[in-house]
């Protein structure tokens, strides 16, 4: 299975990548419908409250579902841990819809709290993030939240190994080639792309290729954009550096 990961559905200008038009969303959506050679699985990382009005709509008409992975340190609140967020706000889902989501069988999952690199906290910075997501996703929806999303996709051992320890049972990159036995990969669908390249991405031609590779390289130069904004935040002496075995989408 070949999982997609979209962020925004929004109309108008955005700044940066990761908002997909309406018109073209419904038009992707379409072209994953009609795929019938891959099994293919959907996500939405942030947890924005556009997502009940351009989004589900859209997926209900083409038989669709996904996973929607909750930044719960910003739960009804516009998105300020995102450097776009000066220039065009946009505001997350507050508890009442994503319960709502939830119960229309949309799968819920963490993003961690507040949008931080996991590879660079401590190991106590790390298991409070995990563990203070997933406290407050169990409370609103009374069930289980087993599965976490890392921000930026960005993780290493020591990640993977508190995200176990705090129950969770998978976690998820943005790096196409992970392939567990904890951590799987997705591919971004970003401002740019089309039904071709969505079709490109889920096949294992040359034109799949390539397409991954562009992955990688967006989902690391939108990284550093928004890690740059943190790091203008954040007081020198916070956090760690990352380490051997820090990942992200390659």
């Amino acid at each position: 299975m070949k999982v997609l990961a979209f962020h925004k559905v929004e109309p108008g200008f955005s700044w940066g990548v990761t908002n997909c038009q309406p018109g073209r969303f419904a038009r992707i959506a379409e072209q994953i419908r009609d795929c019938e050679s891959t099994e293919v699985a959907l996500a939405f990382d942030d947890g924005y409250a556009s997502f009940l009005e351009y989004a589900d709509p859209v997926l209900r008409r083409f038989s669709l579902s996904a996973a929607i992975f909750v930044l719960t340190g910003y739960i009804g609140e516009v998105n300020r841990w995102d450097y776009s967020s000066r220039f065009r706000p946009s505001v997350h889902l507050d508890e009442s819809q994503i319960r709502e989501l939830s119960e229309r069988g949309y799968k819920i999952g963490s993003h961690a709290h507040s949008h931080r690199d996991l590879t660079r906290l401590t190991d106590d910075e790390i298991s409070a993030e995990l563990d203070e997501s997933k406290s407050i996703l169990e409370k609103i929806l009374n069930k289980p939240v087993d599965e976490i999303c890392y921000p930026f996709g960005r993780y290493n051992c020591r990640v993977e190994e508190l995200a176990r320890e705090t129950g969770y049972v998978r976690g998820w990159s943005m790096d196409p080639d992970d392939r567990g036995p904890f951590t799987y990969g997705r591919m971004g669908v970003y401002a740019y792309d089309s039904p071709l390249s969505v079709k490109l991405k889920l096949s294992d031609s040359a034109g799949g290729k390539i397409e991954r590779m562009k992955c990688r390289i967006t989902n690391n130069l939108s990284r550093a954009g928004r890690f740059a904004f943190w790091t203008a935040r954040t007081p020198a002496n916070s956090g760690r550096s990352a380490g051997p075995g820090d990942k992200s989408a390659r």
